[in-house]
């Protein structure tokens, strides 16, 4: 798969699974907690009183001397820092939300073969309300080989159980926010290394399963994911987020890529009009390698118009994949979501280089969620999967079951009229159900259809 994390993880994922091992201790339940403050600079602003007599001015250095369960609130101000959470439930907070700034310093660390803004390995680690900000580059900088700014592979990731990210906005400052060597590939990641899922590099240790939550964030203009958990299980609920991938201001590749979206450097320019296909995979939120979730309620949008065949084309490229389930285990649900202008809105499927002769069922529920302006609102190619109550309008086709493992679906009470090709198509495999098909279809709305019979036409056309 394009959005394996696996390039650069190596032996120091064996020592990273030991410290997690070694933050998992619980705490005493009637040890106290301690509050420590932060303040950049111990001036006098719209932080609360406390920031003027902070005892720290770095974030890490008030979560290296904090015990189980304390907490850690920094005041407005900006923060050049990578952080490592690795003290079990700690809570790093800005005071008051959003007013704190951590930004990617230019040189970044890479203890576990990544460059990760903030890591999460204690268990029940939070981080709330922060600005993550992010250098993306500049125009004028595209012909240049040795960039000012790091490159960011992650954003925040989470390698412990019940960690929680709630309330963050990530940012990229820079107009190079896909095409640049800098900028972010993935916003939050719940999970270790996909070993279980492809073949991994010489001397990969595979992380322990990552569980928590992830509510109320934003994740805006990635290069390749904005929120992924994946890994056999690894867990997480999504709720309230936005991911955003718009890349406006953005004029174009002025280098060719490697296989990775990650550009050479040339002093030859790409016209904006022809995006490399290496950059074209990208997924709003991503469930995989034998990981689950619920995803529900969250705004998944990007850019190009309706129901373009080639959505990814042109200066403000589509996200592939809305939601993509792929290998993932069952029990995910993905529920009320709002997801617009993408090519796939929700992708079900089995990887098709590891598919088994028996492909293994995703068995997600996918209810009740708005589809529109996409290419293809729901696409499903695998089986056992609960979908029902969702609308998809104004894109080029309303749901598409294909493939050899489309088979074994309930589609039921969904309304995918108003679409420019097909409402509703089910290529999948013949059989005894539906209409001649392998899937169940009783109650969904939809004029443009494949085979005959499988949706309601509406009456008043």
């Amino acid at each position: 798969m394009a959005h394996r994390i696996v390039a650069r993880l190596g032996a120091g994922l064996a020592m990273a699974a030991v410290l997690i091992g070694m933050a998992a201790v619980p705490a005493s339940a009637s040890a106290p907690r301690v509050t420590r403050w932060v303040d950049d600079n111990h001036g006098i602003g719209p932080g609360p009183a406390a920031c003027n007599t902070a005892a720290f001015t770095s974030i890490q250095a008030a979560i290296d001397a904090s015990g189980p369960w304390d907490r850690v609130y920094v005041c407005p101000g900006t923060y050049s820092e990578q952080l490592t959470l690795d003290v079990p439930g700690v809570l790093v907070r800005a005071m008051p939300y959003r007013m704190a700034t951590i930004q990617a310093p230019a040189v970044l660390a890479e203890p576990n073969g990544l460059a990760a803004i903030v890591t999460m390995t204690a268990v029940g680690a939070k981080l709330r309300g922060f600005h993550i900000d992010i250098d993306a580059g500049s125009l004028p900088a595209k012909t240049d080989p040795t960039p000012a700014c790091a490159h960011v592979d992650i954003a925040v990731w989470a390698m412990a159980q019940r960690d929680r990210v709630r309330g963050n906005m990530i940012e990229v400052n820079g107009n190079e926010t896909l095409s640049g060597s800098c900028g972010y590939d993935y916003g939050i990641v719940f999970g270790g290394s996909n070993a279980t899922d492809r073949a991994a590099p010489s001397g990969l240790a595979a992380l322990p399963p990552a569980t928590g939550r992830i509510a109320f964030d934003w994740v805006t203009d990635f290069k390749q994911g904005g929120i992924l958990v994946q890994g056999t299980g690894s867990s997480a609920t999504l709720y309230r987020d936005t991911v955003r991938y718009l890349h406006v201001n953005d004029g174009g590749f002025c280098r060719p890529v490697d296989t990775a979206c990650r550009p050479v450097a040339t002093s030859s320019c790409v016209a904006a009009s022809s995006n490399p296909a290496a950059c074209g995979l990208a997924f709003g939120v991503a469930i995989e390698a034998g990981a689950s979730a619920t995803v529900q309620r969250d705004a998944i949008y990007s850019g190009p118009n309706a129901g373009a065949p080639v959505a990814q084309s042109g200066s403000t490229p589509a996200l592939q994949y809305g939601v993509r389930l792929q290998n993932a285990a069952g029990g995910s649900r993905i529920l009320d979501n709002v997801i617009t202008r993408t090519i796939l809105g929700i992708d079900a499927e089995v990887d098709s280089p590891v598919r088994p002769a028996t492909p293994t069922p995703t068995g997600a529920e996918i209810g009740g969620n708005a589809f529109e302006a996409n290419d293809t609102g729901i696409s499903i190619e695998d089986s056992g999967n609960d979908v029902h109550d969702n609308t998809a309008a104004d894109g080029f086709n309303g749901i598409d079951v294909l493939g050899t493992g489309g088979s074994g679906n309930d589609i039921h009470s969904n309304d995918f009229r108003g679409n420019i090709a097909l409402d509703c198509n089910d290529g999948g495999p013949s059989g005894s159900e539906t209409a001649g098909t392998s899937n169940t279809w009783t109650n969904d709305l939809g004029n443009n259809q494949q085979p005959s019979g499988i949706c309601i036409p509406d009456p008043r056309t």
